[in-house]
């Protein structure tokens, strides 16, 4: 079964077990230490068979969040399909909202929250995302 809604509200009463759980382009809205809650619950309930998938904002180990942005508003020749009223709310929300952790962090709150194993499965070509699988 699958089930879209507010992950945070979601988790709030969520007590049965799945398989897989996916969270994309939305737990990097939470600072660090609301993401390891969440994905301590996580954790709870994909137990030690299920996976918990996510694809979020990330950076290199070595780049802090302010260069992540830099990164994110250097890019703005290459969204040619949005006019600049679009890229302008856009960035605003990023500037605003949007928290990368580097690939170390990930793999640190993965740990932290009770997996045992942490995999970066994707880069996107902007290395502004990254897709991970945790595992007990």
């Amino acid at each position: 079964m699958l089930e879209q809604r507010d992950f945070i509200e979601a988790l709030h009463d969520w007590s049965r077990p799945v398989d897989i759980a996916w969270i994309g382009l939305s737990l990097h809205h939470l600072v660090a230490p609301a993401k390891l809650t969440l994905m301590r619950k996580i954790r709870g309930i994909v137990g030690d068979n299920g996976l918990f998938l996510i694809y979020e904002d990330a950076s290199p180990d070595d780049e802090d969040r302010a260069a992540w942005l830099r990164r994110w508003d250097g890019q703005k020749p290459s969204w040619t399909a949005l006019t600049v009223e679009e890229w302008d709310a856009i960035t605003a929300h990023v500037h605003t909202a949007d928290f990368p952790e580097t690939t170390s962090r990930w793999h640190s709150l993965g740990r932290e929250a009770g997996f045992s194993r942490v995999r970066e499965l994707f880069v996107a070509p902007s290395n502004l995302f990254r897709m991970y699988c945790f595992q007990a």
